[in-house]
């Protein structure tokens, strides 16, 4: 399609005085001035009237400013066509919005070169370069396709390349919707220095994110709100704990169905030796192992948790008790059972001589257990003085609460004996 606008073409016209083939009107003396013809004049109205009613105004012969509202007002009905290169620097105080009716482009522009583009927005001091607004759809702006990019952003020295601003009270100010299988919804690569980030989120409310990312509410256990990946030696994700935590991971409490955090086991140990390192081991049964700097170690537990604790005594002679000994502290985080144990050794003296061994619940006041009384060995001599006899006692013990509980035990001797290396243990919670 070619839009002319057709010149004076009366033979008193005034030749080339535009430039060659622009020839224009004459009124210079002494020549004749031009002579008009009604082609020219009904050129110029319909051009002119055709603007007016193209817009869906009716011409009004008492309205001065018809043309210069329509133009402020300008609604495009087709599919414009541009020839040429062509750069729109605009302003909103100088045309109104460019509509595009049903499914057709206000603007379409279209580059065949790599540097260049086909529309190019220039942001001369505050204002921006191209503005999209949307009403109800999906975007003011949209483009690219197959694997070409839909937007291509660059930076300046100290720019940003793509800056989205979320609605004063809602909406998000970047929002990256995936098409397919391997379609990133949003894909940020940062410069090659090491404050170059590809992807920035700064949240400027004390209760907002920085960066949000949530799941589609059928997601199944293979997606994930955000996805991060290691490659390299660097972690997958850092977190740095200034005044505030590194992480922190929540559930939902008033259903928790899902624990907060979920760790892929491995059948094996890693192979790198850091520090710290963490991880869930299912060739030893999926128990956890960790690395402390010179070996991996596991992390042994129970559903119940799991205590251990003991405590040791000075020895003593010549006395017919010990009094309560051995203290031994457990914190259990459950109630179950715990097995209480006592080992070491006395001098029973005679044939004659019994000891008797209790078992004692400290915080619940209560006698654990007591042995049947343990006779020193029969000798035939006629004066033993220093026979060294071993003795265990052991006994489960039901905990009838969870928390802090102590343990002692007590020797009770029917005569003045000798004993030594006594050791109380309590383990147990399974």
């Amino acid at each position: 399609m070619v839009l002319v606008v057709q010149r004076i073409t009366t033979a008193t016209r005034s030749i080339n005085k535009f430039g060659v083939g622009k020839d224009g009107f004459e009124g210079s003396v002494p020549g004749p001035p031009t002579q008009l013809e009604a082609a020219w004049y009904d050129n110029v109205q319909e051009e002119l009237a055709n603007v007016i009613e193209g817009q869906g105004y009716a011409l009004d012969g008492l309205t001065l400013n018809q043309l210069s509202f329509a133009l402020n007002n300008f609604v495009f009905s087709g599919t414009p066509v541009f020839v040429g290169a062509v750069e729109m620097q605009t302003s909103l105080d100088v045309f109104g919005p460019i509509a595009a009716t049903h499914t057709s482009h206000a603007i379409t522009g279209t580059s065949s070169s790599v540097v260049d583009s086909g529309v190019q927005g220039i942001n001369s001091s505050s204002g921006v370069g191209v503005s999209g607004a949307s009403t109800t759809g999906v975007g003011g702006v949209f483009s690219g396709g197959g694997a070409s990019r839909g937007a291509s952003c660059l930076g300046g020295p100290t720019g940003d390349g793509v800056r989205g601003l979320g609605g004063a009270t809602s909406g998000h100010g970047v929002v990256g919707d995936s098409q397919g299988a391997n379609s990133d919804g949003v894909r940020g690569t940062g410069a090659d220095q090491a404050t170059s980030h590809g992807v920035k989120g700064i949240a400027t409310n004390k209760d907002a994110y920085g960066v949000y990312g949530t799941s589609v509410a059928a997601a199944n256990a293979a997606g994930a709100g955000v996805r991060a990946e290691g490659l390299g030696s660097a972690p997958a994700l850092s977190a740095v704990a200034v005044d505030g935590n590194a992480a922190r991971l929540e559930s939902d409490t008033s259903s928790p169905s899902r624990a907060p955090l979920v760790v892929v086991p491995q059948d094996a140990d890693a192979s790198t030796t850091q520090v710290g390192s963490l991880a869930m081991n299912s060739s030893r049964g999926n128990v956890w192992r960790f690395y402390n700097g010179t070996e991996y170690r596991s992390a042994h537990g129970s559903p119940n948790g799991h205590v251990f604790a003991y405590g040791t005594v000075a020895d003593g002679a010549n006395v017919a008790t010990t009094g309560d000994v051995a203290d031994a502290t457990i914190v259990s985080e459950a109630t179950g059972v715990v097995i209480v144990t006592v080992t070491g050794f006395w001098n029973g003296r005679t044939d004659t001589t019994e000891m008797t061994i209790l078992l004692k619940d400290i915080t619940g006041g209560v006698t654990v257990a007591t042995s049947q009384p343990l006779n020193s060995l029969d000798i035939d001599s006629a004066v033993v003085t220093d026979r060294m006899l071993p003795f265990t006692f052991r006994k489960p013990y039901t905990l009838p609460s969870a928390g802090s509980r102590l343990f002692r035990a007590r020797l009770n001797f029917s005569a003045t004996v000798d004993w030594y290396d006594v050791v109380l243990t309590v383990q147990g919670v399974y």
